[in-house]
């Protein structure tokens, strides 16, 4: 029963990662893999220090671009 909620509550925190993983242009599997190899709460501390990708930060310029120029 106690394994049954450490899975549930692991599964739960690994959804974050993802999300925080690929709005940061970041390997998703890779986040993945390094959350099952560590922690999730591990994972999320690191996610949250690492910077944006510059190619996460070209498409956020160009999609502002893009609404400058529609408005």
């Amino acid at each position: 029963m106690n394994l049954i909620i450490v899975l549930t509550v692991f599964l739960i925190l690994l959804v974050p990662v993802t999300l925080l993983a690929r709005s940061r242009g970041r390997s998703v599997p890779s986040w993945l893999a390094i959350s099952v190899l560590l922690s999730p709460l591990v994972s999320l501390f690191l996610l949250l220090m690492l910077p944006k990708t510059e190619r996460k930060n070209l498409k956020d310029i160009r999609k502002s671009q893009q609404k400058e120029k529609a408005d």
